[in-house]
């Protein structure tokens, strides 16, 4: 299998870089294309003489300001992507945490004289998925008490951490004294509702890509990122 920095440089290039640079990452990037944060990302392809500490490996996506390139190559792929290099220090983990436009129900009102008047009206906000999820929540949960919620909460975080549903069940159901029918059924219904929610929040982030064409951009190449299976390589000097 083709090593994929030769997709970049050739061998006496990167025998250059070998000897020119000291603790470098050799990352394929399009810095063209930025996320909701400034940041030009890309996946590692090549450690050199790499002494940093940081948890980052071979094939991981990482992200980087544009200004800490300390060298890329000429010659761009069909994705516009070329090889930085980018110091350790200024790189972290990428994680997409992509941020768009949802519409949310929120209360409004209106004061006339000692009476209010309230009323829901739809509110435009910025807010990524988990933010999402907290909010619609709000509203699925409204007609449930804070003890019901908290009963599922826990048997779902006691089901994670002994690996063992009955004893979970048995746990939650004593201690917050709800029946274990009760309680499965809840633990149904909350389910169905974070699918629900997830499912309204991917058809939102559709949306919003058809009318961004750079988001759709960075989407794609994240995939690329992430399927790619070619050879990467770590250079240390003996």
């Amino acid at each position: 299998m083709q090593k994929e920095y030769l997709n970049y440089i050739n061998d006496d290039m990167l025998s250059n870089i070998y000897s020119q640079f000291y603790n470098i990452y050799g990352i394929v990037s399009n810095p063209i294309i930025i996320n909701d944060y400034g940041k030009c990302f890309g996946k590692v392809i090549m450690k050199i003489n790499v002494e940093s500490k940081k948890k980052i490996s071979l094939k991981d996506i990482v992200e980087f300001d544009v200004s800490k390139i300390k060298w890329k190559s000429s010659q761009p792929d069909a994705n516009g992507c070329v090889l930085c290099l980018v110091n350790p220090y200024w790189c972290r983990m990428y994680k997409l945490d992509e941020k768009i436009e949802v519409p949310i129900i929120v209360l409004k009102s209106e004061a006339d004289g000692e009476n209010r008047t309230y009323w829901d009206e739809v509110s435009y906000q910025i807010m990524n998925r988990n933010q999402f999820l907290k909010r619609m929540l709000l509203y699925k949960l409204a007609d449930y008490t804070y003890a019901q919620t908290e009963a599922v909460n826990n048997f779902i975080n006691r089901i994670n951490e002994t690996k063992n549903y009955y004893k979970a069940l048995n746990e939650t159901s004593r201690n917050y004294r709800i029946e274990h029918r009760q309680l499965e059924t809840l633990r149904g219904t909350f389910a169905n509702f974070r699918k629900e929610i997830y499912k309204q929040w991917d058809q939102l982030l559709l949306k919003h890509y058809k009318n961004n064409s750079s988001k759709i951009e960075l989407r794609d190449l994240i995939d690329r990122f992430e399927k790619e299976t070619t050879n990467v390589i770590e250079f240390k000097k003996s």
